[in-house]
């Protein structure tokens, strides 16, 4: 069901917002590592509460103009309990989460119940290859363009860049 409704992400407005509730509440009562795709999951008042957005057809059929107003530019990211990576444009960049950074991040649930003390430390001494910044609604820091973003990230000292 989640990968099906990720690939909406890209074609319904506040998509990505709606599907990251969905994601930790499965993230709290099954694990993939450890379950199978035939496991019964029943469904929280937390998991229904979340997805009441996506089944309304009005939401579902909104959809992006074929002209949008401003410029669009997708950047696509991807997490697991090590790291991270971001594709934009012709830059790739990856990295290790800090021992800060962790606890924020919806693998951290997994990690909590399957990951030992000792995985956990090691990963506190990892060096990071990239610093992502985190937006938040309202912050006076907004990157506006790729090349703003490009430039914010390679001025960070520990970054690799590849093709």
């Amino acid at each position: 069901m989640l990968g099906t409704m990720s690939f909406c992400i890209p074609l319904i407005p506040n998509c990505h917002f709606r599907i990251r509730p969905l994601q930790e509440q499965l993230a709290t009562i099954w694990i993939q590592a450890q379950g199978s795709f035939e496991d019964t999951i029943f469904i929280t008042k937390k998991m229904k509460a979340a997805k009441s957005w996506w089944i309304r057809t009005r939401t579902l059929s909104q959809g992006l103009s074929f002209f949008p107003l401003t410029p669009q530019v997708i950047m696509m990211t991807n997490a697991s309990l090590d790291g991270c990576s971001a594709h934009l444009q012709d830059l790739m960049l990856h990295g290790k989460w800090s021992s800060k950074e962790a606890p924020l991040y919806i693998n951290h649930f997994r990690s909590q119940s399957g990951y030992s003390d000792q995985r956990q430390n090691k990963q506190k001494d990892e060096w990071r290859s990239i610093k992502l910044r985190y937006l938040q609604p309202n912050s006076p820091e907004e990157v506006r363009t790729p090349a703003e973003l490009k430039d914010s990230w390679t001025r960070d000292k520990d970054v690799k860049k590849e093709h």
